[in-house]
């Protein structure tokens, strides 16, 4: 899983608790550690979502993303599913 320098930041001081990500199958799993510049990322939790599943507070979790940068985002994937992934 790759983050960019500015949410790795966040999920170091803790204002970043989630991330959304789009792909046919989980790339990750539950309890799992990521190595990174800043650190260890434990994966708490992943779950397939729908967009309309996602809430403002969880957007504000992933970094203060406007849902539609998201849906931009993840709809360069075509056929691929959702997944909301806890982080820590």
């Amino acid at each position: 899983m790759l983050f960019k320098q500015i949410q790795l930041k966040g999920i170091h001081d803790g204002t970043i608790s989630l991330a959304f990500r789009c792909w046919k199958n989980p790339r990750v799993k539950k309890g799992s550690l990521i190595k990174t510049p800043v650190g260890q990322i434990k994966i708490q939790d992943i779950r397939e979502v729908s967009l309309e599943d996602i809430s403002k507070a969880e957007l504000r979790k992933a970094g203060d993303l406007e849902l539609e940068d998201l849906k931009r985002f993840l709809s360069k994937r075509e056929g691929a599913r959702i997944y909301r992934i806890r982080l820590r």
